[in-house]
């Protein structure tokens, strides 16, 4: 029964009784008031931005102003404002996208555009040492403490130059850069590679006083190198920053004795040259034992060089002595 009919049948009750019986609708319940959910867009630079309220209500912007999407709710309704799809080459933020719905439509959600930016970085390998610190453009410096991935903290609009350096190399390497300039062209660079390898540095120094024959060198036993003339000489394998070396002579040449003077030492970041190997001409020690009985005698030159006698006659140690 409609609510007129309903007032008909019941007036003589409603006048006597001092009753009012109020009908918002054709079936006596009330509208629910439904509100709009909106806000502003502001820096859209072309094309559009695709906003999206509670995953379904979609809505396509194409200049800055006033929004509102199309599908009201009623109060107490949870609304979610997101971009759904960003505008080409810009990028799009939401503010006060989400919340409930009151007593009235919702008209702060802010969605702000401006131009898309882009992160510049790549891939550093071969590091172990501390200290690598890479610069893009001149500043935005980036430490590095392991080898992996790297991206710089500034980002840059598409369109933009990007030139990477080494401004600090770590401890006992050189690090270079590959690929570290050019252009920003719409999406994030990863290509930079930055390869570091330990700094090495050669051993020698100077060989003096070598007659006709050859001197045989060795650096912290092996690396042998033979030396036939007076003069410069170089390892020829480089040892790393901070290695300790030790220069020896394996093999003395026939009638000289060579000794090493600041054989022993540490790379200190630089070439070692400062080793000197003096040559002298050599003299064997030796003489004669007489009246030896059944036990052998032992002799020695210089605390050292033992040599054992067994039997009465000549004798003659075997390390020559520098005339």
């Amino acid at each position: 029964m409609s609510c007129r009919y309903r007032k008909l049948a019941v007036g003589a009750v409603l006048l006597s009784g001092g009753l009012f019986l109020a009908c918002s609708g054709e079936d006596g319940v009330s509208p629910t008031q439904r509100y709009a959910v909106g806000g502003t867009l502001t820096g859209l630079q072309g094309g559009a931005v695709v906003l999206q309220n509670n995953g379904t209500d979609v809505l396509s912007l194409t200049a800055d102003g006033d929004f509102q999407f199309s599908t009201t709710l009623p109060p107490g309704s949870a609304y979610n404002v997101v971009v759904a799809s960003q505008p080409a080459g810009q990028e799009c933020e939401v503010s006060n996208g989400n919340g409930t719905v009151s007593q009235a439509d919702v008209t702060n959600v802010t969605v702000a555009c401006q131009p898309a930016t882009y992160s510049v970085g790549g891939t550093v390998a071969g590091l172990t040492g501390a200290g690598l610190v890479l610069r893009n453009n001149g500043g935005d410096d980036l430490s590095i403490a392991t080898n992996g991935g790297f991206a710089f903290a500034t980002r840059l609009t598409s369109g933009s130059a990007y030139s990477v350096e080494v401004t600090t190399q770590p401890s006992g390497q050189t690090c270079a850069v590959t690929g570290g300039s050019g252009t920003v062209a719409g999406a994030d660079v990863t290509s930079i590679s930055v390869a570091c390898s330990e700094n090495l540095y050669t051993v020698g120094g100077t060989v003096s006083g070598l007659g006709s024959g050859s001197v045989v060198l060795q650096n912290n036993g092996g690396d042998d190198l033979t030396v036939s003339g007076n003069g410069a000489f170089t390892f020829g394998s480089p040892i790393p920053d901070s290695s300790g070396y030790a220069v020896t002579v394996l093999v003395q040449p026939a009638g000289q004795v060579c000794s090493v003077s600041a054989g022993i030492g540490t790379v200190g970041g630089s070439d070692v040259t400062d080793v000197t190997v003096d040559c002298a001409d050599a003299y064997t020690i030796g003489g004669t034992v007489s009246g030896l009985g059944s036990e052998p005698v032992v002799l020695q030159n210089n605390g050292g060089d033992d040599l054992t006698i067994t039997q009465d006659g000549p004798f003659t140690f075997s390390t020559p002595v520098a005339d």
